[in-house]
């Protein structure tokens, strides 16, 4: 297959920094609001936690790696869903999309501790609702996409439901203490891990399912096209040629 990508020219280059400006206008909002307001120390919104407490740089690493795998389990699915919409697949397409939204806000959750502290502070909640109100989106993906999902490696899905129904039950009948904490958010990293490849591995299977698809030329167009190629061709080609 030839290369099918050409040079952009100089005025679209500029006319492609749309989606640039954009974010930028956003961030530099944000740096602007961090810069006037005066309630919060900067260095506690820009330095990382570990270097304004003087921690070793190791402190809340396996805490990181799960962030690291909700955007990797978001992004997948996000991808995803917008490849399957582009060759024409719809039901995968929303299947992806809305479990990469779950697995955003899932990720939220786990990098600004909405359930445990934000929500419950803000909204004056029991943590229990606020871990219901967050969760809720993840249970009607599970609901509503049932079919597509057993159309997938649903086993790998049911390992990470499994490792944070554990988790949760860890939290709450385990006594306090280091080796309870090591079960607890080992399972939910478990957990964690299992939900990524599952996007990962989804996104991929139904990705190259609808790029093949789409590619893939019918039998019968070919031969039409073909036949139709021909015909033209004897068209105009002169009598004397013969």
């Amino acid at each position: 297959m030839s290369e099918r990508r050409r040079h952009i020219s100089p005025s679209r280059q500029i006319r492609l920094l749309i989606p640039l400006v954009v974010v930028w206008t956003v961030g530099g909002a944000a740096v602007a609001v961090a810069g006037i307001q005066t309630s919060v120390p900067r260095s506690e919104l820009f330095l990382d936690a570990t270097a304004i407490s003087e921690l070793s740089w190791y402190v809340g690493m396996l805490s990181d790696v799960g962030i690291l795998a909700w955007t990797i389990a978001s992004a997948s699915a996000l991808g995803g869903g917008w490849v399957a919409f582009q060759t024409r697949r719809p039901s995968a397409g929303r299947f992806l999309t809305s479990g990469g939204i779950v697995a955003a806000i899932l990720l939220f959750d786990d990098l600004f501790r909405l359930h445990s502290s934000l929500i419950p502070q803000v909204l004056g909640v029991p943590k229990s609702v606020a871990m219901l109100l967050v969760v809720t989106p993840a249970i009607l993906w599970l609901v509503g996409f049932a079919g597509e999902i057993l159309r997938t490696r649903w086993l790998i899905l049911l390992c990470a439901l499994a490792a944070f129904v554990f988790s949760v039950f860890a939290d709450q009948a385990l006594p306090s203490g280091e080796n309870s904490l090591l079960i607890e958010d080992g399972s939910k990293l478990l957990g964690v891990l299992a939900w990524s490849v599952y996007f990962v591995s989804t996104t991929h299977d139904i990705a190259r399912s609808t790029i093949r698809a789409a590619t893939r030329t019918d039998p019968i167009t070919q031969f039409a096209s073909q036949t139709r190629a021909a015909g033209q061709n004897a068209v105009s080609t002169p009598a004397g040629d013969h």
